[in-house]
């Protein structure tokens, strides 16, 4: 087929947008398909000097700039809109030029690739094609019981919020493309149930990030020196489906006044029955310590501070650690919180660090911790997975959605002293089954490996197929 992909945001050898829109187009054009890919003039050199080395002739970029005048005059002063004067100004433009490039080649698809934003929508859907629009997220908001963890962010996440709860039916663009595509792929449940409310013909969920084949090693991860034995009574049950934490009389929240304990829900199929095999690749190291990774770039809405508030909460008879990847230790909140949960000596910050050394820090940690208050989704739970990490997250937005229930343990949102009490247990819980860590890191391992860039080509590849197939 004659693709034509609108990716803004495409690098090669990047993560978040810019892998989504390279890997997608890249690996689409691999399946045999005409690939013509709008993009951002800005990306012009990265993406030529990868086709110098890996050239794909059915793959062809149209780069497209902003108006200088645009991009110097024109901003959004509100977080996370800032960028989206330069974003829209581009898109006029894309649709002006797909228009003249449409009339040459006649595509059988239109496919918005990048931003992956519900609320910006597309011009594309006017081309009067098949149109698919996504995978897009921006339909969740953080949770107002949670607005401390924000700070002095709260008044710009509060108006975010009320922004896309309220007026999303007032945003004419968005409303636009979602009653107009054949298809929209959407990355979490909040943002599938938004796209319905708003009329959208056919809605799929499916997953913005995933990762490249050579990133999997052929094995399940191992650390260095790790001694498991398992227990096969002590590992998840068949039939269950995640861990929990509920309170002595049953409730389905956790209580911060009693005592808590993890039970296993059921319900759902288990992914592994080979016990042995399990305990074979163990990830539990010699040393008696527990080590937890969190991995970000700073923002209030990334929770950092939910998860060392959670953290001090651990017994002191616990012995944990946590190494904080992506935010320096002198940053000012950062040495602020250290301080307020006396957590000096507990904590290592590393600060921004290569990808492939972030790559260690997974397999070198028991569990990753992920508290995002607000997320579409999030790349570092696909690469803590692939490195057979058990996740301790929240039951919230992206997080609740891309880790399988049997591969970590979510967290519900209920209220601060809540939730953190029930992720502190969560560490309790983890440092006490090193055998269950075993099998969640298996089960997320096994997960990840669905989640390649080629597999998602295919699948994007097999709903153009089917699309069609129904124009027919």
């Amino acid at each position: 087929m004659k693709i034509l992909l609108s990716a803004y945001a495409c690098k090669p050898n990047f993560g978040s947008e810019e892998g989504r829109g390279w890997n997608l187009s890249f690996h689409l054009a691999q399946l045999g398909h005409q690939v013509w890919v709008l993009t951002l003039a800005d990306n012009q050199q990265t993406i030529e000097q990868e086709l110098a080395i890996r050239p794909v002739s059915n793959l062809h970029f149209i780069y497209i700039r902003v108006p200088e005048l645009i991009k110097r005059y024109v901003k959004f002063p509100i977080g996370d809109f800032s960028w989206q004067s330069d974003y829209l100004a581009w898109q006029l433009r894309a649709y002006n030029i797909a228009k003249k490039l449409d009339q040459e080649q006649e595509f059988d698809i239109v496919h918005h690739i990048t931003w992956g934003s519900i609320t910006a929508g597309s011009w594309l859907w006017r081309l009067n094609k098949t149109f698919v629009f996504g995978p897009v997220g921006g339909g969740q908001v953080a949770p107002p019981a949670f607005k401390q963890y924000f700070q002095d962010q709260w008044q710009k996440e509060g108006l975010r919020s009320f922004l896309f709860q309220k007026l999303a039916k007032f945003n004419f663009l968005s409303r636009q493309t979602i009653s107009q595509a054949d298809l929209i792929l959407t990355t979490n449940r909040d943002t599938y149930d938004l796209a319905q409310k708003l009329s959208a013909q056919r809605v799929e969920m499916f997953l913005t990030c995933g990762l490249p084949e050579d990133y999997f090693s052929q094995n399940i991860p191992t650390k260095p020196n790790s001694r498991v034995h398992a227990d096969k009574s002590s590992v998840l049950p068949h039939g269950a489906n995640r861990i929990t934490f509920v309170s002595e009389d049953g409730a389905s929240d956790i209580k911060a006044a009693g005592n808590p304990q993890p039970r296993a829900l059921a319900n759902a199929p288990a992914s592994r029955s080979d016990f042995d095999t399990v305990a074979s690749v163990g990830r539990s190291s010699n040393s008696s310590e527990l080590r937890l990774l969190w991995v970000g770039r700073f923002s209030m809405r990334k929770g950092l501070r939910l998860t060392l508030e959670s953290l001090s909460k651990v017994s002191h008879l616990i012995p944990v650690k946590m190494t904080i990847v992506g935010v320096s230790g002198a940053n000012h909140y950062l040495k602020k919180w250290l301080k307020e949960f006396g957590l000096e000596q507990k904590v290592e910050c590393k600060g921004s660090i290569p990808w492939q050394d972030v790559k260690h820090e997974y397999l070198q940690n028991d569990a990753f911790f992920f508290t995002s208050l607000r997320d579409s989704s999030a790349m570092q739970l696909l690469e803590a997975m692939a490195q057979s990490t058990p996740i301790i997250t929240l039951d919230l937005h992206g997080a609740r959605d891309i880790v399988p229930d049997r591969a970590g343990i979510k967290v519900p949102v209920t209220n601060p002293p809540e939730t953190v009490a029930a992720l502190a247990q969560a560490v309790k819980y983890m440092y006490e089954h090193p055998e269950q860590r075993v099998e969640m890191g298996t089960v997320g391992y096994e997960f990840a490996q669905t989640q390649t860039w080629s597999s998602k080509a295919r699948k994007v590849s097999d709903y153009y197929r089917k699309l069609k197939l129904l124009e027919a």
